[in-house]
């Protein structure tokens, strides 16, 4: 989804304390530069809380930005009512006020323009539908922001940070240009980006925030990255044979996969692990009929894994054997396909050119290729090695 563009909120106007009356008091500091991210929960300006919101909407309504349940391990210290933090919006009409945690050496609250967060480089989900960020934007619009993300400073690019938790605010506000585009975040000073990583992954698990799918990319990222299965499992507090499950996602094809990524609820790590015993003795286009027949039918994991048990059944004892010269003897994955070779000779290559522009490129590359490989009497054109295909002939 294409995100719109905005420029940086101005957020250079001070929460004053709050008189015995209730009304705010208001004041300006100075020192504070527009578009600089403001301080929460410290004392850098008299003692003051720097705002979100411009002086402009400064009197307009207030929006939640600051809530800790009971229970975690931030203790909940109400900050003095100098420090009450305050949002400005022209969409609700509700006031929202909570105590932060008072910051330590290993954390604190800052405001931060949401184009200054980038996304982790092991995000914890990898799906960001567009209706589930809609529906976070509505929430957070009519209630305002009731936790804050949390974050640590970029070690490679100064004054930004990489998100730990809270990526999908972080697309709401870009998107809907919530709150004039501000988040209120909880920067972490301790935490390397692999730990801000598993911290999102488990504040996702706690609000079951992630599909199977996600939790599967997720899994085998690290993997990929050189974790062993073993020490996933334990960080991710998943037993190592439910691994298996969690892995089957990146066995499917693209013609399965693609039906998992429109409705990854629909598409368990269950249901991922029957799909890839069928297209592995079956083929990818029955294993993909089954996939979408469970989609369509809102059928139950129970009949998906009967039929793939009757599918396989009917191959023999778990799948056919399969002829011995049809045997893959070699094989490569890519993210946008794969190239198979059985022992027979066979070759399968199907694969996505992500620059079309270099299509005709690739395809004169294969030919070139093939006439080094195949009798001449197989060639397209039946000629020798050396002939010119169909359609290149000079004028």
């Amino acid at each position: 989804m294409l995100l719109p563009s905005f420029s940086n909120a101005k957020r250079a106007v001070e929460a004053e304390p709050i008189g015995q009356d209730g009304s705010t008091v208001q004041g300006s500091d100075p020192s504070v530069s527009p578009g600089e991210p403001a301080l929460v929960g410290t004392e850098p300006h008299d003692s003051h809380l720097q705002s979100a919101a411009a002086q402009s909407t400064l009197a307009t309504t207030e929006q939640e930005v600051g809530h800790v349940e009971q229970g975690r391990s931030d203790a909940e210290v109400p900050l003095p009512q100098a420090s009450a933090v305050e949002y400005s919006s022209t969409d609700t009409v509700q006031t929202y006020r909570h105590p932060l945690p008072t910051p330590t050496q290993d954390f604190y609250f800052v405001e931060l323009d949401a184009t200054l967060i980038d996304q982790n480089s092991h995000p914890p989900r990898s799906l960001y539908l567009d209706d589930g960020i809609r529906v976070i934007a509505d929430s957070m619009r009519a209630d305002g922001q009731r936790d804050a993300i949390h974050v640590i400073p970029n070690p490679a690019k100064p004054n930004r940070y990489i998100i730990g938790d809270g990526w999908t605010r972080v697309l709401a506000t870009r998107s809907y240009n919530l709150n004039n585009g501000v988040l209120l975040a909880k920067v972490h000073t301790n935490l390397s980006e692999e730990q801000a990583s598993w911290l999102g992954y488990s504040q996702n698990k706690d609000r079951n925030g992630a599909t199977d799918y996600d939790l599967g990319v997720y899994y085998q990222g690290w993997n990929a990255s050189g974790m062993d299965w073993e020490e996933i499992a334990t960080r991710a507090g998943v037993s190592k044979a439910q691994m298996t499950y969690y892995a089957a996602f990146s066995k499917l094809e693209s013609d399965v996969l693609s039906l998992v990524k429109a409705t990854p609820q629909r598409f368990s790590a269950n249901v991922a692990y029957h799909l890839s015993r069928l297209q592995a003795q079956a083929g990818v286009s029955v294993a993909a009929n089954l996939a979408n027949k469970f989609l369509t039918n809102e059928q139950t994991i129970k009949w998906l894994k009967e039929q793939v048990d009757d599918a396989l059944a009917k191959l023999g004892r778990q799948g056919r054997k399969r002829n011995d010269s049809n045997t893959v003897m070699f094989q490569r994955r890519f993210s946008v396909g794969h190239y198979r070779q059985r022992k027979n000779g066979q070759v399968e290559m199907a694969i996505q050119i992500p620059d079309t522009s270099r299509v005709a490129e690739f395809n004169q590359a294969i030919e070139s290729l093939l006439k080094q490989y195949l009798d001449p009497k197989d060639l397209p054109d039946g000629g020798p090695t050396g002939a010119t295909p169909p359609g290149d002939a000079p004028e």
